[in-house]
């Protein structure tokens, strides 16, 4: 029976914020137990999974290329087995956004462009309900005043009406013979 020991995993992306379809340097390192090493990646980006998972490796280290092809926000792990059973795992965020352009190294370095614009899910909804609240109050506004103006209409026929069936126009009466 062997002495069980865990292993010490690190995992890490550089640059850790990237734009889509562009890449980023994936890494891990093992210290302690015995290769060769059986490593599961877990919760990567489209585009960014080992061809096989789990794959095997005889190396402690290793660094890969990643190109991510969907944007989020990804809390990817690494679990790790050595020859003999021991156990080790780590976890590395890597952020892709969407847009296009060099997403820079995670310090502020980056060139080209930031990629497009979008709103978060909550304001485009509040908008949303704003702008049909706007233009349902237009809508109610102007039924009224088309119904304020076919009762002044009617009121001022009336009035008309009234007016003119009281007393004959002046000027129309004949001067007695």
């Amino acid at each position: 029976m062997h002495e069980t020991i865990t292993l010490t995993v690190s995992y890490s992306f550089n640059p850790t914020t990237v734009n889509v379809n562009n890449p980023t340097q994936g890494s891990y390192s093992i210290t302690g137990g015995t290769s060769p090493f059986t490593v599961w990646v877990n919760n990567t980006p489209p585009g960014c999974g080992p061809q096989t998972n789990p794959f095997t490796s005889s190396s402690a280290s290793s660094q890969f290329t990643c190109t991510p092809t969907s944007s989020g926000t990804y809390n990817v792990h690494l679990d790790v087995t050595d020859n003999v059973g021991n156990r080790g795992s780590a976890s590395a965020t890597l952020t892709v956004n969407s847009g296009s352009g060099n997403g820079g190294n995670g310090n502020g370095n980056g060139t080209g462009s930031s990629g497009g614009f979008s709103l978060p899910p909550e304001l485009m909804s509040m908008m949303l309900l704003f702008g049909a609240v706007f233009i349902g109050a237009i809508v109610a506004l102007a039924a009224g005043v088309i119904v304020m103006a076919v009762l002044l209409s009617r009121r001022l026929r009336q009035l008309n009406e009234t007016m003119s069936r009281s007393s004959p126009a002046p000027g129309e009466e004949k001067p007695p013979t």
